[in-house]
């Protein structure tokens, strides 16, 4: 068995502790603190953290939160040693009125033990910051330290693809490529992504790869159980996966941690017997499968947003199919009285979105930042996408907001892309529009493809359309240089590898040398430098593209002279000293200038 990566930590309180901003923390640099609590987003690998720290000081297995608020103390006297590790307060506060009572209880029932050395949970979303970290800084005059899960990052990512895979770094392209790196800094999303990937290869929506992931985790592997139920009819692997469907949106909309098989007294797990059904084996069935985990006694969806996925498409299904449930009921029991869906069903209300186009328009007005961020935007049509475009604007605070690659790629669309173009034809520039526009033109870079006609002179009547609009955006001062930066980005996405587009970004980048495209603070020249080096632009060549005046902050131009040593072979620095001494006298002034002399 793989043993868990090394992960990472950073201090977000108190500001007064010398380990603020030091990177590379881990938990074991926060074992002689009395306690902390743990943040992180859903699924990154709290719980395994935990586990993991707490075997390596002989602590007592973490306790869920729910178990550490109904078992009885004095029948666990070695808790009182500690350090208790208690796992997961953001699942206790789900559903419930006052967010608070949970801490409270857990902290009297702390105090009750004696105050013993103890660390918690929670998902950064259901952290109640200030109030939080007053009630935990009760119980002692000290303050409470609270630590931020760290994503993994690449060469984690890296150590765990390579377990499974030859080709790991190729995986980590792909992933790029496909749009799907939101799934690699998550464990539990990339051991998703990798079985989705074994099995059918790479997916080209969002609503594909949770499908896929889905139907992975619902195959039973376990030759041994297989050949155990063989004598009995076991239910279709699609049966499981709406089985499944009706576990996670049952759960989902009463507010409950997870689901037993067998009667029970714990007001926060519902139980199977609760369920009037005549496909309890079915039921059974999908509890049991790879889609949840646990112990048999609670189990609970293997994460959030695949119980959110099948929560909506099985109600979805029933929608479709007349069978007692209506769009009406189902969304009268994801909003709230303020038609708004209430914060914890924000998830499976976008993937209804996602599945139902009756629904849409009205989660579109109700939810538009879900509905683009958190399902699957990629079937939209061309007036639901320019909806749901104005109601963003309106909306949310577009500079706050930083979705995945893959939700991005998917609100761009294939095809049809009226409705972006009809935001960028129109003379507004709004700060929301040109946040929503770059947002949009990363997408729209997520979900180009490579295609035969990639390796011909002429283009298609789409990509050239495509290419002029982008084309407009990158050479209009009216939009901020990260706007333009980013359509040129698009542009060579939609050029790749075709003579057209190298030609094309040759003539972009004698304008900007000659001052004829505006680029005041060189972004554009430090996209063009980072996309035709070394291949289109050769070493000899790049001091003439050193610029006079420096960089204003770390972007793209600085980043580019940063890491030229480093994406240069041997060969090319023997090329780039030669060519540096035929212009020292004008380079190195200029390399001072950026700070660039070393």
């Amino acid at each position: 068995m793989n043993s868990p990566v090394p992960r990472t930590v950073q201090l977000i309180v108190p500001q007064d502790d010398e380990r603020l901003g030091q990177e590379g923390l881990s938990l074991a640099d926060f074992r002689s603190d009395h306690r902390y609590v743990l943040l992180g987003e859903p699924c990154l690998g709290k719980s395994t953290a935990f586990e993991t720290e707490a075997n390596q000081v002989g602590a007592p297995d973490p306790l869920s939160a729910r178990r550490f608020m109904s078992r009885d103390l004095e029948s666990h006297p070695n808790w009182r040693a500690g350090p208790l590790f208690v796992d997961g307060l953001d699942e206790v506060r789900a559903g419930r009125a006052d967010p608070r009572s949970p801490l409270d209880k857990i902290l009297a029932r702390i105090e009750t033990l004696g105050n013993p050395p103890f660390r918690l949970s929670c998902r950064t979303g259901n952290w109640l910051e200030r109030g939080d970290q007053r009630e935990l800084s009760s119980l002692t005059s000290e303050p409470i330290r609270v630590l931020q899960l760290n994503p993994l990052c690449r060469e984690l990512v890296r150590q765990i693809v390579a377990r499974r895979r030859d080709d790991a770094d190729k995986f980590i392209v792909e992933a790029f490529e496909h749009g799907m790196d939101t799934f690699l800094w998550n464990p539990q999303l990339l051991a998703v992504l990798l079985d989705s990937v074994e099995a059918s290869g790479w997916p080209d929506t969002p609503t594909e790869a949770f499908e896929r992931a889905c139907r992975e985790l619902a195959r039973e592997r376990n030759i041994e159980h297989r050949d155990a139920r063989r004598r009995i009819a076991q239910p279709s692997r699609d049966a499981v996966l709406s089985a499944a469907g009706e576990l996670s949106a049952l759960m989902l909309i009463a507010g409950k941690g997870g689901w037993t098989a067998t009667d029970t007294d714990d007001p926060d797990i519902l139980s199977l017997d609760e369920v009037e059904a005549e496909n309890r084996d079915t039921l059974l069935a999908a509890l049991e499968s790879g889609l949840f985990r646990g112990s048999a006694a609670f189990r609970t969806p293997t994460h959030r947003l695949l119980a959110e996925f099948l929560g909506a498409r099985f109600l979805a299904g029933r929608i479709q199919a007349h069978e007692g449930v209506t769009v009406r009921r189902a969304l009268s029991l994801l909003m709230g009285h303020d038609a708004i869906p209430l914060p914890d069903l924000r998830g499976l209300a976008a993937w209804l979105a996602a599945l139902n186009p009756d629904a849409r328009g009205t989660l579109i007005q109700a939810d538009p930042v879900a509905v683009a961020f958190d399902g699957d935007a990629s079937g939209f049509t061309s007036d639901e996408r320019t909806g749901l475009f104005e109601r963003l604007e309106k909306s949310i605070e577009l500079g706050r907001v930083w979705p995945s690659g893959v939700a991005l790629g998917a609100l761009a669309g294939d095809g049809d892309r009226s409705a972006l173009w009809e935001l960028t034809s129109s003379p507004k520039r709004s700060d929301a529009r040109q946040h929503l526009v770059w947002l949009l033109l990363s997408g729209f870079s997520a979900r180009t493809r490579r295609s035969d006609a990639d390796d011909g002179i002429a283009l298609d009547a789409e990509s050239e359309a495509d290419r002029q609009r982008l084309e407009g955006i990158l050479r209009d001062a009216t939009w901020r240089a990260d706007v333009r930066c980013r359509a040129l980005v698009a542009l060579n996405r939609v050029l790749r590898d075709n003579p057209v587009g190298r030609t094309l970004l040759r003539g972009l980048l004698v304008e900007v040398k000659k001052g004829r495209l505006p680029d005041d603070a060189n972004r554009l020249l430090g996209t063009m430098l980072d996309r035709m080096y070394p291949e289109d632009l050769p070493p000899a060549k790049i001091w003439d593209y050193l610029a006079t005046s420096p960089a204003h902050g770390c972007h793209s131009y600085e980043r580019f002279w940063l890491a030229v040593v480093d994406r240069s072979t041997d060969t090319h620095i023997r090329e780039l000293l030669d060519s540096l001494c035929s212009c020292a006298s004008e380079a190195i002034p200029r390399l001072e200038r950026h700070g660039l002399e070393h």
